[in-house]
Order: structure tokens, then C-alpha cells, then sequence
């Protein structure tokens, strides 16, 4: 088992490549949908023939989201690596908020 900071160093690398990897990805989404949005693309598959320009502009979208939350998880990663403190609101989750139903706890403790 690795300790706190081997774990942290393991993250560092892998959201590193991630970051690389989801920007690449990020500036390929954005030219399928500028070139959807270029010639007005609709669906010639449907009686319907909805336009796929603006559901295509949603893929960009997400992937940049997606590489928002693996910057901030590379800055945590690389906080712990260096042993630097910080506050992270994830260990601070009130439990009870949880399910029931899915606590282990709560799982074996059926009287019924």
C-alpha cells in the first residue's frame, strides 16, 4: 500500500497526461462543432431534420468542464505531493445527507 504522498505523487502524474490528453481532445471538439456551426449541419435522418449545430456545441462544453475538474484535482494532488495544507471541502461532507440504504452500517442492521 503506498502512503499519502506516493498516492499523491501517482495523481500528479496521471492528471498531468490527463490534463494534456483532455486538452487535445478539447481543441478537436471545438472544430467538430465550428465546423457544424460553419454550414448549419441538420440530421438527414428524420422526417424532423433537427439541427445538430447546437447539440454539437454541448460536446466542447463538457469537455472543458471535465478539464476544469482535472486541474483542480492535479492542484490537490500536487498540494498533498509537497506536503502543503489546504482545506479540502470533501472532507468535511455531512453523512448525513447519505442514504441509509447504502451505508454499510445501516446494511446490516435490518430488523426486518
Amino acid at each position: 500500500m503506498l502512503g499519502t504522498r506516493a498516492r499523491a505523487t501517482c495523481d500528479v502524474i496521471v492528471f498531468a497526461i490527463g490534463l494534456v490528453v483532455m486538452g487535445i481532445f478539447f481543441k478537436l471538439s471545438l472544430e467538430f462543432a465550428a465546423d457544424s456551426w460553419a454550414v448549419r449541419e441538420y440530421s438527414n435522418k428524420s422526417v424532423w431534420q433537427p439541427a445538430l449545430y447546437p447539440i454539437k456545441s454541448v460536446i466542447p462544453l463538457a469537455v472543458g468542464l471535465v478539464w476544469l475538474q482535472n486541474l483542480a484535482e492535479l492542484v490537490r494532488a500536487t498540494l498533498t505531493m509537497l506536503g502543503i495544507e489546504f482545506h479540502d471541502p470533501r472532507e468535511y461532507e455531512d453523512s448525513s445527507e447519505t442514504d441509509p440504504e447504502y451505508m454499510p452500517e445501516a446494511a446490516g442492521n435490518d430488523t426486518e
